[in-house]
């Protein structure tokens, strides 16, 4: 297949990530209604990076406030995505089923303790089911780009770094895999130093897609994947998520033909009108009581809260959205 790269990166210097923080950081103090502001992760690639934000709400508040209204494209460009919203109260709980690290907290009280206790059985069992989670939707979103021929450069930077994480947390052994995220990872970082080939992006991101499948099937043929309720699992508007008893994916409909002079994500996102897609893995119910159970239902009330009380943000709920 004759593959196209959109949403290619442009340079960003670090000190309009520094302004646009600032500014937005500004912004929401204005609000009373919220107590702290946090940023997860660090500027680690300008360009490339983006910012992810944290509004923590004082509890049984609500704010119907959009803070990415009115910004620049640069500003736009950083912050990706909607920043996260969340009750205090939610958010002292939110270590317990959830994996995001480095806070720093920017304006308000410092609301995560310096040192807390951690349940080690719970602790596997959220980093074996947040890893699957995370490496299942890299795995279906590179499935669909694969299907479309359409792939998203920034995107494929953005997530690739998270996925050495995923395979630690799963003891993935030194493979191919690994080398294939460790480049694209030096990729990532070089970028905008050296002159690094699309075919080459390609090659290796082939290969990482080709042993990401093989580790997955075998990872899941041995290691429980929880949901919270009975396939098929909406996903998203055009993908489903079924039981089966191995990883296999599925595919309906018509694929737009590339005219070069319009491919960009407008066009990404029109073929999702045209087409469907089915994914299957081995599914266990989670169970009554039990910790995937009590996950599953802080995720699924924390979602309610966010859309009820902050439709402008983002729940803080990583994974896949199976919940």
């Amino acid at each position: 297949m004759n593959y196209k790269f959109i949403d290619y990166p442009r340079f960003i210097p670090l000190s309009k990530y520094d302004l646009a923080l600032e500014k937005m950081v500004k912004k929401l103090e204005k609000r009373p209604e919220i107590k702290s502001i946090y940023q997860i992760g660090s500027i680690s690639t300008p360009g490339i990076s983006d910012i992810d934000l944290v509004a923590v709400f004082k509890n049984g508040k609500q704010c119907n406030f959009d803070p990415r209204s009115n910004i620049t494209d640069d500003e736009k460009y950083l912050f990706v995505h909607k920043l996260f919203g969340i009750s205090e109260s939610d958010f002292r709980e939110s270590h317990r089923f959830t994996i995001f690290h480095n806070y720093k907290c920017l304006s308000g009280e410092e609301l995560i303790p310096s040192e807390h206790s951690e349940n080690n059985a719970e602790l596997t069992a959220l980093r074996t089911q947040l890893a699957l989670e995370y490496l299942l939707k890299f795995y279906f979103n590179a499935f669909v780009e694969s299907t479309y021929g359409i792939i998203k450069l920034r995107t494929l930077f953005l997530h690739v770094r998270a996925l050495n994480y995923d395979l630690e947390f799963l003891q993935a052994p030194n493979s191919l895999l690994k080398e294939s995220v460790d480049t694209l990872i030096e990729f990532r970082k070089n970028w905008f130093n050296k002159s690094i080939t699309i075919q080459t992006i390609l090659k290796v991101r082939s290969t990482l897609f080709y042993h990401l499948d093989l580790f997955l099937q075998n990872t899941l043929s041995r290691v429980r994947f929880y949901t919270l309720d009975n396939p098929p699992i909406h996903l998203s508007k055009n993908m489903v998520l079924g039981n089966g008893i191995k990883l296999a994916c599925f595919h309906k409909g018509i694929v737009l033909p590339h005219f070069s002079t319009f491919i960009n994500r407008r066009y990404f996102n029109l073929n999702h009108r045209l087409n469907s897609f089915e994914f299957s893995v081995p599914i266990t119910i989670a169970t009554q009581n039990s910790f995937h159970m009590q996950r599953f239902d802080y995720l699924h009330q924390l979602a309610k809260s966010q859309q009820t009380n902050f439709p402008h943000f983002m729940a803080l709920n990583p994974g896949l959205g199976a919940a």
